[in-house]
């Protein structure tokens, strides 16, 4: 008996086609036409890696403002706790340092006599470039506290 590709190639060598063009022409022949497959996949598959991009550069930016929020409250609280600021001018000092006036910052100094507290919060919503999910993702508040002791 004659195995399926010799006889393939007895049938269709009518022109001078190379062993590996016929091959070939065998292969499509026998597992369908797959031409186009790639852009199917990349069709079905571009959501998804679209999604996971937007959801690394939202974990950046909020974990940015975060960073943002830590140095401006540690500035705020060091310059109230060497006695440079009153605790007005310490809150504006953070709010200054902050850049982003179009964010509502909560920002409380408590003082109780030995050290000074500086607490600066943020709606997550707010930082969030994209707030589809508010209810789930974006729930919360970003909070930052600092505490350090007064100087005598």
């Amino acid at each position: 008996m004659i195995p399926s590709f010799h006889r393939f190639m007895m049938k269709h060598n009518n022109h001078q086609n190379s062993e590996i063009t016929s091959y070939r022409c065998w292969l499509r022949t026998r597992l369908g036409d797959s031409r186009g497959a790639v852009a199917i996949e990349f069709a079905i598959m571009l959501p998804m890696l679209i999604t996971i991009l937007f959801g690394i550069i939202q974990y950046g930016l909020i974990l940015n403002t975060r960073q943002l929020m830590t140095y401006a409250a540690r500035e705020a609280a060091r310059s109230y706790a060497i006695g440079e600021s009153t605790g007005d001018e310490a809150e504006a000092l953070a709010i200054s340092l902050l850049n982003n006036a179009s964010y509502n910052y909560d920002t409380t100094l408590t003082d109780d006599g030995t050290s000074v507290q500086f607490d600066i919060s943020l709606p997550m919503a707010e930082a969030a470039l994209v707030n589809a999910l508010e209810d789930s993702l974006m729930s919360g508040n970003i909070e930052v506290s600092v505490t350090m002791r007064l100087e005598e």
